[in-house]
């Protein structure tokens, strides 16, 4: 494996550096693969990634997961967030949170190839195939590194899930019945998950029992239902008509990090009531 040289800068240089590329690693295949039409449901291991050292930052769900087959894969949530740098970054596994080139000098196995490219500024949902020979259990961490600056831009721990929430303020849409207030997700176990809606969430009384579900887009969920069926979730939970105050729902089978918003939908209507867009609290 050829080490790389970090090359030191300071914040102000990176930023002034503006769209050199810096992805493209000499010690691993990129695994670029941002299909992510058909992102396997089974996560095996999560963590959130957090900004580190005042660098520009790479926030957001992080989650290796496997499919049928048990080949498997890094997928980078739709909350992934990197802000403008130097350029393109790597997608590294690392024993260690510290920085990338310095695990590399003491110990050359102790940080994983590029396991994929993550072009400057990206955000939304990437997945990448961990490449053969490459022992995901072996790592604890993973890192958003670019090379060229010499800097981790976000790392994360994995561990037993239970570490990620998502929050969500609903407001009413389209002057039908209202359903507001706020909605919290947190993780409880792996692929299991508890829905809370707030003290302060009311609905006002409309035809009947609503139902709250987690879904890509912001539209009417039938008609989200009608061009993708896997962009709604099932209902993870059934609200009695004009109920108001807390109520928690646990849930399984839908991955928050999957999906950008959480509505309140009424079937007997056909409409959504409420909606609001989920956002990482601690991902």
């Amino acid at each position: 494996m050829k080490l790389q040289t970090p090359i030191t800068l300071t914040l102000s240089s990176i930023l002034a550096i503006g769209l050199v590329a810096c992805g493209g690693s000499e010690d691993g295949d990129d695994g670029n693969n941002n299909n992510t039409t058909d992102i396997p449901q089974t996560v095996v291991r999560s963590a959130g990634l957090t900004n580190i050292d005042g660098t520009p930052s790479a926030t957001g769900s992080v989650s290796i997961r496997t499919d049928a087959a048990g080949k498997r894969y890094v997928y980078l949530g739709k909350d992934f967030v990197q802000a403008m740098g130097p350029g393109d970054t790597e997608l590294r596994l690392a024993k260690g949170s510290n920085n990338v080139a310095d695990q590399q000098a003491a110990d050359g196995a102790s940080v994983s190839p590029a396991i994929g490219i993550i072009p400057n500024g990206a955000s939304g949902d990437f997945l990448f195939d961990i490449p053969a020979g490459v022992d995901d259990a072996s790592f604890g961490f993973v890192i958003v590194w670019c090379p060229t600056a010499g800097v981790n831009f976000g790392v994360g721990s994995f561990g037993e899930a239970g570490n990620r929430q998502w929050s969500a303020t609903l407001t009413n849409v389209d002057g039908t019945p209202s359903a507001t207030g706020m909605v919290t997700i947190t993780e409880t176990g792996v692929g299991s998950f508890k829905l809370e809606l707030g003290s302060d969430f009311s609905q006002d009384m409309g035809p009947g029992d609503t139902e709250i579900r987690i879904a890509v887009g912001n539209s009417n969920v039938a008609d989200q239902i009608a061009a993708d069926d896997s962009s709604v979730s099932a209902a993870l939970g059934i609200v009695p008509n004009g109920s108001s105050g807390a109520m928690s729902f646990d849930f399984t089978g839908a991955e928050p990090s999957d999906f950008g918003y959480v509505i309140i939908w009424c079937p007997t209507a056909g409409v959504n009531f409420g909606l609001g867009a989920l956002a990482a609290v601690n991902n």
